[in-house]
């Protein structure tokens, strides 16, 4: 737990990859961690700044996440490159342009930011 501010909190999560508890980990380069921190709500408990804590997510958000962020721009994908053999392109300009779409969807995406981030909402509760 980083800081409190009423019912909101900042979490750090170290994200480890998951050959982190691997014992062959010192001589492979594939181990990694990182640090990212999480704008969260707190549900009840007493909390400190440093404490451990679980943070989670409805089920239901993470398969909208899935979905959103997987599933919704593999169909973008296929619809163009199945769209521009329809109209007799060729697979390269098929593939150029079905990445460069995908790549407009998660711009898309990012403009919307501030509306997910309202949807997708952590949860912190003490461990």
């Amino acid at each position: 737990m980083e800081s409190i501010d009423g019912t909101n909190v900042r979490v750090r999560i170290v994200q480890a990859s998951a050959c982190s508890i691997c014992s062959a980990k010192g001589g492979c380069m594939a181990a990694e961690s990182k640090e990212k921190t999480v704008d969260a709500v707190l549900l009840s408990g007493q909390v400190q700044t440093g404490d451990e804590v679980r943070v989670s997510l409805a089920q239901k958000m993470g398969w909208k996440a899935i979905t959103v962020a997987y599933v919704l721009p593999f169909m973008v994908l296929m619809a163009v490159i199945v769209l521009m053999h329809i109209y007799g392109k060729s697979d390269g300009i098929a593939g150029v342009a079905a990445v460069c779409a995908v790549g407009v969807y998660y711009i898309g995406l990012s403009l919307f930011r501030n509306y997910f981030k309202r949807d997708f909402q952590f949860v912190v509760s003490k461990e």
